[in-house]
């Protein structure tokens, strides 16, 4: 099995397996809740993840993951990041990344890097 981080940056740029894209797909909707698309793309060494709620209609939840497979939430990606459902996300990535041992850090995820690649993986 794959690393969950390379997962995401070889869906990024367009070269996983279905069964790779599902096991992503899954893992993101273990944390989310509820039933979503995801879609990748590169940012400065990690990979944000943009959550689609299929239910809502749109993208809801904002995901960065990193090389340490440590995940966290993009705050600065919401209209308000201290709703209730934010929070409940970032404590579902926190023990995530404890059971892991890894630590998320923290970082300005809302500067773009060099890599301006999208890729929707809509299963």
């Amino acid at each position: 099995m794959a690393s969950l981080f390379k997962i995401a940056r070889n869906m990024e740029a367009g070269s996983t397996t279905d069964e790779q894209r599902a096991e992503l797909k899954e893992f993101v909707r273990g944390l989310v809740g509820y039933p979503c698309k995801i879609a990748c793309k590169r940012n400065n060494g990690s990979v944000d993840i943009y959550v689609y709620s299929e239910t809502v209609g749109a993208v809801t939840d904002w995901l960065e993951l990193q090389p340490s497979g440590a995940i966290g939430v993009i705050f600065e990606f919401y209209p308000n990041p201290d709703e209730c459902s934010v929070s409940r996300l970032d404590i579902e990535c926190e023990k995530y990344n404890d059971s892991i041992s890894a630590e998320f850090e923290e970082s300005d995820s809302g500067e773009e890097g060099d890599d301006e690649n999208y890729s929707d993986s809509s299963e």
